[in-house]
């Protein structure tokens, strides 16, 4: 095969594949995962829930009233996500167009929380998004993230709330 060697001497025999036959991509978001799960896996287990990734790469926490989405996607851009709504613009609360522009343009470049997170806004939600480099992530800091995610996440729809 033009894509392997064999490498090493008598019963010590080990096949060497270039990163296309192997999926080098997959192999990183295959183990990421793995590790992510392994982490979420633990905080379920304090929280009295079974938490870990889908086959897809993602885990849906309920929290209050928000779902707070965990994901490592298929992109392998090496990154941990996680994202939740944390206000609904809805026309019938009398916030017209006008209001959800501004609101939009002022949510640019918005840095919440200790981790970082921050706020966009996709039709009529605002959502709350971090993401977190998976290498060389520890569980206490996903736990920290995660914890602090959740908080700014009650925090910043609580403001919202209060000036809509």
């Amino acid at each position: 095969m033009g894509n392997s060697s064999s490498t090493g001497a008598g019963l010590m025999r080990r096949q060497v594949f270039d990163d296309e036959v192997l999926g080098h991509d997959d192999i990183t978001v295959s183990r990421s995962r793995k590790m992510v799960s392994k982490y979420l896996k633990r905080i379920g287990q304090q929280a009295n829930l079974n938490l870990s990734l889908d086959a897809y790469g993602y885990c849906y926490i309920p929290f209050k009233k928000f779902l707070i989405i965990i994901g490592v996607p298929d992109d392998n851009n090496g990154l941990l996500h996680f994202q939740t709504m944390v206000f609904d613009l809805d026309s019938s609360r009398g916030v017209t167009k006008i209001h959800k522009r501004v609101a939009a343009a002022n949510l640019t470049a918005v840095s919440l929380g200790k981790h970082g997170s921050y706020l966009h806004m996709e039709g009529d939600e605002i959502s709350l998004s971090l993401a977190k480099r998976i290498k060389g992530l520890t569980y206490r800091e996903m736990m920290d993230s995660l914890e602090d995610f959740m908080q700014t996440a009650v925090k910043t729809n609580a403001n919202l709330e209060a000036i809509c």
